[in-house]
C-alpha cells in the first residue's frame, strides 16, 4: 500500500465524512463492501420479530435501506 500525500489524505477524510461526486461514489461503495457483515450482524443481533422495522443509516451509500 502506497502512503498517501498530505492532500490526498485530506480528500480522503472528506470522503470518508460526506461521499460526494465520483470519489463519493467509489468510497461509498468501498464503505458498503467492507462494512456490510458488521451491518448485518448488528441487525440480526437486535433479534427483530416479524412485525418491528429497523432503519440502517450508518456508513456507505444507504444500500440495505
Amino acid at each position: 500500500m502506497r502512503k498517501l500525500t498530505e492532500s490526498q489524505f485530506q480528500e480522503l477524510e472528506t470522503q470518508l465524512s460526506c461521499p460526494n461526486g465520483e470519489n463519493g461514489l467509489a468510497i461509498g461503495n468501498l464503505m458498503h463492501e467492507n462494512n456490510c457483515d458488521v451491518t448485518n450482524n448488528a441487525i440480526a443481533a437486535l433479534q427483530l420479530e416479524a412485525n418491528q422495522q429497523t432503519l440502517e443509516i450508518g456508513h456507505g451509500l444507504g444500500v440495505l435501506i
